[in-house]
């Protein structure tokens, strides 16, 4: 059986569009949607998550229906929703650094944890689910172990009639990254589990490279204007970031060594130069720039094949790239208002 290449575009008042990446040709509309970046997302093989703009709620659709299969209400508004790969769990970001847990069998709550100081920006799962990342506006980036978000007696009667009495657990983050200077936008997982890389991007300017097994800062990549969306091909010989003036960027990171020269001594100085050493600037050689978005790139996907590019832009539209020319071969327009968000499925 042959496997069908699905774009999905939303908005911020307006349906989920679903497109085949083949034809360019519109497939069908979920309707009742009002979501914005990074609050949709595929729940398993059968379904559809999105939260919704300044609302209390979570919306739900089957594939083979338009219509809004079931509404769950929630504590506050959701500003960053994810689900793990096998769609048994589903985590979203509250406006106020909240981070929550459900399964989706039942639809309970299963655990709520202060995670950022400010509202969640974006959630990432790792291939097998075990692992979540999160980022907020407060400059943060924090990995978590799923594990030990869903085990309820490892902190002993003491520490849960504590978390009871303010109404959240709490939960240590197995890595905490704080090197961005303003609020982190995007985050992309790559393959793996504890060997993974992590990329985030923020809006000063940089996307950083991480090792999830060591939390190491691998490379920092400065661009000319802020980062909203990044991504990395299946093979992560490429990254791809999206900036709010428009441009989309590509930076080769294969034949250069990710991680930086041990630096003599330890400590701040030996970061510090660790980190310096695997600083660089997009432009060099191998990088290049696709231009057509007016507006900023709310995101980015990379086609399965690895031979097309998508992009969703804040002035309306989603254009498809082919990769080995840098220039778009497709365009639509996204209903309504504007922030599309493009997910290859």
């Amino acid at each position: 059986m042959q496997q069908q290449a699905v774009l999905l575009a939303c908005s911020t008042e307006s349906n989920i569009t679903a497109w085949d990446l083949a034809t360019a040709t519109q497939l069908t509309q979920f309707k009742g949607n009002a979501s914005g970046r990074g609050r949709v997302c595929r729940l398993g093989s059968d379904y559809l998550a999105a939260a919704q703009n300044s609302k209390d709620a979570i919306h739900f659709w089957a594939w083979h229906k338009d219509q809004v299969l079931q509404r769950c209400f929630t504590q506050e508004p959701m500003t960053a929703l994810a689900a793990s790969p096998n769609g048994c769990y589903l985590v979203g970001g509250g406006s106020s650094g909240s981070l929550y847990c459900w399964e989706t069998a039942t639809g309970r709550l299963l655990r709520s944890w202060p995670a950022h100081y400010k509202a969640v920006s974006c959630l990432a799962f790792s291939d097998s689910g075990g692992l979540l990342v999160s980022a907020g506006e407060d400059t943060l980036v924090a990995a978590w172990l799923l594990a030990e978000v869903l085990d309820e007696q490892r902190d002993g009667p003491a520490a849960a009639a504590a978390a009871a009495a303010v109404g959240m657990a709490r939960v240590e983050p197995l890595h905490t990254w704080s090197e961005h200077t303003l609020p982190v936008t995007c985050i992309h997982l790559g393959c793996g589990e504890g060997s993974a890389l992590l990329a985030t991007a923020s809006l000063d300017r940089c996307v950083k490279l991480w090792s999830l097994a060591t939390g190491q800062l691998l490379r920092t990549i400065t661009l000319p204007a802020g980062v909203a969306s990044v991504t990395l091909d299946a093979g992560e010989h490429v990254l791809l970031a999206g900036c709010v003036d428009g441009s989309i960027w590509e930076a080769p990171l294969a034949g250069q060594p990710l991680a930086a020269p041990a630096a003599a001594g330890s400590g701040a100085a030996a970061a510090a130069s660790d980190a310096a050493a695997a600083a660089g600037v997009v432009g060099g050689p191998g990088s290049c720039c696709y231009e057509g978005h007016s507006k900023a790139i709310s995101s980015l996907a990379i086609t399965p094949d690895g031979e097309q590019l998508v992009s969703g832009s804040e002035d309306g539209t989603a254009r498809i790239w082919d990769c080995a020319a840098g220039s778009a071969c497709a365009a639509s327009a996204a209903p309504a208002r504007p922030r599309s968000a493009p997910r290859c499925c």
